[in-house]
């Protein structure tokens, strides 16, 4: 027997789950009318986006395209359109922005020193996201893997997960 035929199946508490996940949502979704999910295009924002489908959320998704990610990673969002009938709007660093930042301290920067991982993370990340917020009153994400510990600890995981813009 392998892992996938020994774990291949719902947890006991399945159904209870998506029902609160759906819940939490909605709440958030009441609570902050013009909300927009940031989405990784990974598996936990996969499932934020099918959840915001089942609960009815009329929200936008955005993805921010660092000019770091995969071609494989950038060719779910046609098919997440299709699927979902959303728009995905991709926001990316100013142009002129990242090629200085390259030519002054070099394609792996961001190696070198937390200044300068900070300043890359600042051009490629803040700046595209702070675009991406413009307008909205909160967004969703769903919680990376290593955050999860962090998010379960505390006793409502979307709170953690949806963020005031204001």
């Amino acid at each position: 027997m392998n892992a996938i035929d020994l774990y291949d199946r719902p947890s006991s508490n399945f159904a209870a789950k998506v029902s609160r996940g759906i819940s939490l949502l909605q709440e958030s979704a009441a609570a902050l009318p013009r909300i927009t999910q940031a989405s990784s295009l990974g598996a936990e924002d996969m499932v934020v986006t099918h959840l915001m489908h089942m609960a009815g959320i009329q929200a936008s998704v955005f993805v921010l395209d660092t000019g770091k990610l995969h071609a494989e990673t950038l060719s779910l969002i046609p098919r997440i359109e299709q699927r979902y009938r959303v728009s995905v709007q991709v926001y990316r660093p100013r142009q002129e922005s990242a090629i200085h930042f390259v030519r002054k301290n070099g394609e792996d920067a961001m190696y070198q020193s937390i200044e300068l991982r900070k300043a890359c993370c600042d051009i490629r990340k803040m700046e595209p996201l702070s675009r991406a917020l413009a307008g909205q009153d909160g967004w969703i994400t769903g919680p990376r893997r290593m955050d999860l510990g962090r998010c379960l600890a505390l006793h409502r995981l979307a709170r953690r997960c949806v963020q005031r813009t204001a």
